[in-house]
């Protein structure tokens, strides 16, 4: 552990809470998002790897590890899919396209459930 791995986490009026060790978020966060995407396919897998690892962490470090681990997911695990996707789509061997998919999923999400249109 390196001196500037920990951050000083504070209040709205800078008074500080407590401390995070970031490459200890990042290397959880980095394990549990190839995890997740291992055992997509299996819900109570995925439900097992979470619950573990709220076990290992901890309620307070539970929303760092999560939150970075679905950023990796997205960028280092879906984002190549889609990439791969998009070049079948392109080529005629993929009909859907899953982008386009998502994009009005979430369009439909947004007009049934509610909430901010994210841009």
């Amino acid at each position: 552990m390196r001196d500037n791995d920990i951050r000083i986490l504070t209040d709205d009026e800078g008074a500080p809470l407590g401390t995070i060790d970031v490459a200890e978020i990042d290397r959880r966060a980095t394990l549990l998002a190839y995890r997740l995407a291992t055992c997509s396919n299996d819900h109570d897998q995925v439900d097992d790897a979470l619950a573990a690892e709220l076990g290992q962490v901890g309620s307070e470090m539970f929303g760092f590890v999560a939150a970075s681990a679905l950023r990796m997911v997205v960028t280092s695990v879906l984002d190549p899919v889609l990439e791969v996707t998009d070049r079948l789509t392109e080529a005629g061997y993929l009909r859907a396209d899953l982008r386009a998919g998502l994009a009005d999923a979430y369009d439909n999400a947004t007009a049934t459930i509610g909430g901010d249109h994210i841009a």
